[in-house]
């Protein structure tokens, strides 16, 4: 399970978007914005890195607590598989 291979992360005047690629030409009609700690989440998940090793190296980098993170990783999630990118 994971991130389709056909969603990429792109970063557009200072916003992270994630796009679909169909037959090698973005499909704008599937544009997700986040935001940026988002934007690491999802280059760690397809990285292949699990949700704990996603946490641990998260709190590298942000003032904030594992449980916050654990939660931001949970809506994250599941508005990934809502929109059909992570399955």
């Amino acid at each position: 399970m994971g991130i389709k291979d056909n969603y990429i992360l792109h970063e557009m005047n200072g916003e992270y978007v994630i796009i679909e690629i169909n037959d090698g030409a973005l499909e704008f009609s599937h544009v997700f914005y986040i935001n940026s700690s988002a934007a690491d989440m999802f280059r760690l998940m397809k990285d292949g890195l699990n949700k704990d090793a996603i946490i641990t190296k998260m709190l590298e980098e942000y003032d904030t607590t594992k449980e916050e993170l654990e939660n931001d990783y949970d809506d994250f999630l599941a508005s990934l598989k809502q929109k059909k990118i992570y399955e």
